[in-house]
């Protein structure tokens, strides 16, 4: 657990200036610009980054809340689709209370929503070292 606490303490001294996912640019400098890559990113529609917190949460709670009402499979009967409209609803109206108006513009932090130790490589069973983490995308 030591280092993937270092990973995670590695990964924050990283700061970004939007939300979304990294790419080389043609300076061969990394940039930030696409639509974040989480695994419930990869679901829903394509959309560039997000130059504040409060955009990539709206836009989030948005997308759920459409999930809702085009996919009649995504609620088990008429108290469930209620129950999920309300929440979808409170979700959006909290938003602001959520995001720090002094953090809402960042900086953002890199974060890895896949890093499981199905994608960790370690050196054998016994020591457990990691060598690297992968699927990064």
């Amino acid at each position: 657990y030591r280092q993937i606490a270092d990973f995670h303490l590695q990964l924050y001294q990283l700061d970004f200036t939007a939300i979304g996912a990294l790419s080389i640019g043609d300076d061969d400098r990394i940039v930030e610009h696409a639509r974040p890559l989480t695994l419930k990113m990869q679901e829903i529609e394509t959309h560039s980054g997000f130059s504040s917190a409060t955009e990539f949460f709206n836009y989030v709670a948005q997308q759920d809340l459409q999930h809702l009402h085009g996919q009649a499979n995504s609620v088990d009967d008429t108290a469930d689709a209620e129950a999920k409209l309300v929440f979808r609803h409170q979700l959006l109206a909290n938003i602001p209370q959520f995001v720090r108006r002094d953090q809402d513009l960042g900086p953002f932090k890199l974060a890895c929503d896949d890093m499981c130790y199905g994608n960790m490589l370690v050196n054998n069973p016994q020591d457990l070292n990691i060598l690297a983490v992968i699927d990064w995308e």
